[in-house]
């Protein structure tokens, strides 16, 4: 990685001793692994923050495998057909001794002539698709073995969920698989799967867990015996206690690979691919798409996975003089690759130009396998600042009890309610000052009155509650009307509340009649109801057509023609 460009990661963070101590640490030369090229010191790539003793996520890589060499004396079984090629070929340069054979050949036998292959170069270095954080890197390299293409592929996915990581390294010879190596990272384990192809006689497939502490597996399903992550693969013994395979290679050939995964390793310095394109994705109550989005963040990634290419390179070509040991070699080899590449992923998801605003979570570079904080764009800030899941409240708002945002002119409430001017909180909701009644709001079109809130359209009628018509201090709900202080669900007549089926005749209450009766006025002896035209007459009943009502005396009538007075 250019080291201008992680200088200006380390002076987006926050000026801490200790983390940014961890950072610098990433800044300067080759290191372990080929994990320089991620600007990482080699204690750092080992898996130890800052230099202090290590709190292993991977262990620390023996001083041989680090410099990209096979540990110990494994290529010099007795089962086994190697080349050792010496600190110069584990460096990535041809030469060196044979190693002894299976058929007896020690160092002093004569070396096997090959002339037939030949080493050209050429590769490519493209990107993928985008993903949670960064995009893909492949990179291919390819020379030639006995006039047939002999071709290096490799592939590092971004890092997604729970820092998990993949890779492949796949080497052909004329399309025909001779090694593959697929790796897949799970918080701190590293699995390690190693497929050999019909070139490599007498193994087929390896695979090794490195939790950090300790390597366990299996080769051709046999399991080894557990050993520590920092052991020498040459101390790996198999749990059954039968000797290791004998493995068999052309030993021009496994020099053909080591000096492509060389070139490889060297080439891919040189990697330097666009970023994909990340689609949008809106989360939280930002009204943008996140920063950790954009082009410009997506870029800083790239040079993560280059480097994490360049380190896998470097172990897999330093691992090949192992033969049967080489996935034990791999293994611890690509655990402090995988530490390293976390380390420059975490120190840039957690950098000014991906996270302006970090919210809850850690942002201790050296500690790549810790919870990464949510993020929020300049001028935005967190809704939970404690929390690595906050939303973020846009720009000109306030966090409320870490639920929701508050406009400048709301008051936040502690159950996280915004309340606007003039409001406060009432049981679970906001309610006009003075409207708050026993814990329930009692705002229009509810009515207060006293400490009981009416329903809607009521009104407070002497202190109680009124859905009709309140008049002086009664109310009375229709058809019920105020009639003299009490409500009348009759007929009111002169402040008289008439009897069911009366009516107000002349300012009396009278019984309704049919027509073509009519209701005689309500006095003593009256009749109810008279015919059109006839006369009602207390005591007497109804007067006929042309007669009239008339006092005699003594409080008694009679109908006559004429009255006498």
């Amino acid at each position: 990685m250019d080291p201008n460009r992680f200088d200006a990661l380390v002076r987006a963070l926050p000026a801490t001793s200790t983390r940014r101590a961890a950072v610098q640490t990433l800044v300067g030369a080759l290191a372990a692994l080929g994990a320089g090229h991620l600007g990482l010191a080699p204690e750092l790539a080992a898996g130890k923050p800052s230099g202090k003793a290590p709190t292993t996520a991977t262990g620390k890589a023996s001083g041989k495998v680090a410099a990209g060499k096979p540990g110990g004396n494994a290529s010099a079984k007795a089962h086994a057909t190697a080349h050792d090629t010496g600190p110069d070929a584990a460096a990535g340069k041809t030469g060196g001794k044979p190693a002894a054979t299976a058929a007896g050949q020690g160092s002093g036998a004569p070396k096997k002539k090959h002339h037939h292959h030949h080493h050209g170069g050429g590769g490519t270095c493209t990107t993928g698709a985008a993903g949670e954080q960064g995009s893909s890197v492949t990179q291919t390299s390819q020379t030639s073995f006995n006039g047939q293409i002999l071709q290096a592929t490799q592939t590092v996915q971004p890092v997604g969920a729970n820092h998990a990581t993949a890779s492949q390294l796949d080497v052909t010879l004329a399309g025909a698989p001779l090694l593959t190596i697929a790796i897949a990272g799970q918080d701190r384990a590293v699995t390690v799967t190693i497929t050999y192809g019909a070139a490599l006689q007498g193994i087929q497939r390896a695979q090794f867990v490195n939790d950090g502490t300790t390597i366990t597996g299996d080769i051709d399903g046999r399991a080894i015996v557990p050993l520590p992550a920092t052991s020498d693969p040459s101390k790996t013994r198999f749990a059954d206690g039968a000797p290791p395979p004998d493995v068999q290679v052309d030993p021009d050939l496994a020099k053909a690979i080591q000096t492509l995964l060389h070139q490889a390793h060297q080439a891919a310095k040189t990697c330097r691919p666009a970023p994909a394109t990340a689609a949008a994705r809106r989360r939280g109550m930002r009204p943008t798409s996140h920063p950790e989005e954009n082009a410009g963040c997506l870029a800083l990634y790239i040079p993560c996975a280059s480097g994490q290419t360049i380190c896998l390179y470097g172990v897999a070509g330093g691992c090949v003089a192992a033969l049967f040991g080489y996935g034990i070699c791999v293994g611890i080899g690509v655990a402090a690759c995988e530490y390293a590449a976390l380390v420059c992923r975490k120190t840039v998801r957690v950098g000014g130009t991906c996270c302006p605003v970090t919210c809850g979570g850690s942002t201790d570079v050296a500690n790549p396998f810790s919870d990464d904080p949510s993020c929020c764009e300049h001028g935005e800030t967190c809704v939970n600042p404690d929390s690595n899941q906050s939303a973020c409240c846009p720009a000109g708002t306030q966090a409320c009890a870490g639920v929701n945002c508050c406009k400048p002119d709301e008051t936040c409430q502690p159950n996280g309610q915004c309340c606007a001017p003039g409001a406060s909180l009432c049981g679970e909701v906001c309610c006009p000052n003075g409207s708050c009644q026993n814990g329930q709001c009692c705002d229009l079109p509810n009515v207060t009155c006293g400490a009981a809130c009416c329903a809607p359209f009521s009104s407070c009628c002497a202190g109680q509650c009124c859905t009709g018509i309140c008049t002086n201090g009664i109310c009375c709900v229709a058809p019920a009307t105020y009639c003299n202080g009490s409500c009348c669900a009759n007929t009111c007549c002169n402040g008289v509340c008439c009897p069911a089926g009366q009516s107000c005749v002349n300012g009396n209450c009278a019984v309704v009649c049919t027509v073509p009766h009519y209701a005689c006025p309500n006095v003593p002896g009256n009749p109810p109801c008279c015919l059109t035209a006839h006369t009602c007459c207390p005591g007497v009943g109804c007067c006929d057509i042309g007669l009239q009502c008339c006092a005699i005396g003594n409080g008694l009538n009679a109908c006559k023609t004429t009255c006498v007075a």
